[in-house]
């Protein structure tokens, strides 16, 4: 009875989960203006680079990259977790 209980847990977790989604744009080239993070692309990342070429991205991103970019002595820019922080 237990594994049926515990299976029936994971399933309503797994169909109510929402997955984030983040603003998309600037040198990244998206089909919509807003994008729905799916894989390792588990937080929205908004990244300006101040480099010899200047521009921006915003979209989803993986977490260790996106505190990569951010900290780096070319770009400026943040990391978060909630829907459209970006």
């Amino acid at each position: 009875m237990k594994p049926v209980i515990f299976a029936l847990l994971v399933a309503l977790i797994v169909t109510n989960s929402v997955a984030l989604r983040c603003h998309c744009g600037g040198r990244r080239q998206c089909l919509e203006s807003v994008e729905t993070c799916k894989g390792a692309d588990d937080v929205c990342a908004s990244i300006i680079f101040t480099g010899p070429v200047p521009g921006y991205f915003q979209s989803c991103y993986p977490s260790f990259e996106c505190q990569l970019l951010s900290s780096s002595s070319i770009t400026q820019g943040f990391c978060c977790s909630k829907d459209l922080c970006n």
